[in-house]
Order: structure tokens, then sequence, then C-alpha cells
């Protein structure tokens, strides 16, 4: 029975969307591999999303836009969060995904499952790949990170991402050092499928496979 891996799409995207590019990036890893990816149950406004887009310069993809929680205009609140975890919990508890690869918002997520799995709070979490992450900054998650998150992880962000350059090594140094890798790939604000991010990534989930 093939293994499980999480998918979790970025702010104003879906599962849908970005489950073909994680297939992609696994080529022949699909075989032994389940992507799930799920969408976030939150949409977002179509303020929100023309703000977005406006202001990052990104190219709009197909909707739905979905967001993984309402952060408030200082970042210190994540509407919805709550909500979300209580989504995710099922796709834990069911299937027991080997891993979670997450991108921008959703690598956020990701390392908030991955704090909740280093405490004991989520069962069966053997790795995370973030790309293009940040550490949440909402008030009432900060104890996640108060200290090394203990799950084998790796942190991936481009050299042109003008959105993650100080915050994914942030976010990198936020895990046990002794249990995380990093993979910085000469590309913008995107998820690699090819070239050596990609590589660096298949070459990781084998290793956590074996």
């Amino acid at each position: 029975m093939a293994a499980t891996l999480l998918a979790l799409h970025g702010y104003t995207l879906n599962g849908l969307s970005f489950r073909p590019h994680v297939e992609e990036l696994l080529g022949p890893l699909a075989a032994e591999l389940t992507v799930d990816a799920p969408t976030s149950p939150h949409l977002c406004s179509e303020e929100a999303v023309n703000r977005f887009y406006a202001s990052t310069g990104l190219v709009r993809g197909d909707g739905p836009c979905a967001t993984w929680w309402h952060a408030s205009d200082d970042g210190s609140v994540y509407e919805g969060w709550e909500t979300t975890l209580a989504a995710l919990r099922p796709h834990f508890d069911a299937q027991r995904p080997i891993g979670v690869i997450g991108f921008s918002q959703g690598a956020m997520l990701a390392a908030l499952l991955a704090a909740l799995a280093g405490r004991g709070e989520l069962l069966g979490l053997g790795f995370v790949v973030l790309v293009a992450g940040a550490i949440p900054r909402a008030t009432a998650l900060r104890p996640l990170f108060a200290d090394p998150i203990r799950v084998p992880s790796l942190h991936v962000w481009g050299e042109r991402d003008a959105l993650c350059q100080t915050s994914a090594p942030a976010l990198a140094r936020a895990f046990s050092p002794e249990m995380s890798a990093e993979c910085v790939w000469p590309g913008p604000h995107a998820f690699p499928t090819r070239g050596l991010a990609a590589e660096a990534i298949r070459s990781f989930i084998v290793k956590r496979l074996a």
C-alpha cells in the first residue's frame, strides 16, 4: 500500500490546482506515494485576492481562491485556524501521512502541524518539506515555536523570492538543526517541480521512505 504525502497549497490557491505540481515534482516517486491535497475550508474575498496579486506581482491561477486562515491586519490573529486544524485531523486519523509538503502559507501550516507533532499532539507525521515558508505570526500560536521542533524537515526557498528571504531562514532555525536541512534554489516565489530544488526534495523524501 502506497504511503500518503499530505500536500498543502499556498494562499489563494487550492488543492485541485496544487496536486498536479506535487505529482510532477515527485516524478518516479509518485508510484510509491499517494498525494492527498485538500483544499482549505476558507475562501478568500475578491478584495483580498486582488490586493495580494497587486502587491506581489504574482500571476493569479484558477479558482477557487482559498486560504488556511484569515489573518488580521497586523498578523496577530488567525481567524479560522481552529477550523482548519479540525478539517485536517481526519486526514491524519485515517491515513497517517508519512509526511507533509507545503508551499508558502501551506508551508506555515505544515510547520504548525510539525510543532503539534513534536509535542505529541498529532500522530504519524514523519517529516515536513517547507517551501517558501515563514513562522506564523499569530500571538496564540507563538508558544508552539518556543522550543526547537523535533521533526525531520527540509526548508526550500528561492534566491529571487522577495517574500521570504528572511522569513524562510527564520523558520528553518525554529527546527532542531540536527534534524533539518536547507536548499536555496535560483527561483522566485514558486513551487519548484524541476531542477536543483526538486532533486533535493525527492532525495529528502527517498531517505524518509527507506
